[in-house]
């Protein structure tokens, strides 16, 4: 796994980076990656088409962390 791991970061190098600041933490965690989207400007993954989530959804699944914000 490490090889591989390595050889796909060499392979990457040379590639220039991407304009594209999406965030795809907020696939996996609704509270850890919300400075990102809210502080430094980066895409919520889960609106877009990758994400498959509605803003409605997105709302209601990160509204739980708000709440434990204010407490």
């Amino acid at each position: 796994v490490m090889q591989e791991l390595l050889e796909r970061l060499q392979s990457e190098k040379g590639n220039p980076l991407s304009r594209n600041h999406v965030c795809r933490g907020t696939l996996l965690s609704r509270i850890q990656y919300r400075e990102d989207i809210e502080l430094w400007g980066y895409q919520d993954a889960r609106p877009l088409a990758s994400g498959g989530m509605t803003p409605n959804e997105v709302a209601r699944w990160t509204a739980p962390a708000a709440d434990q914000d204010e407490q």
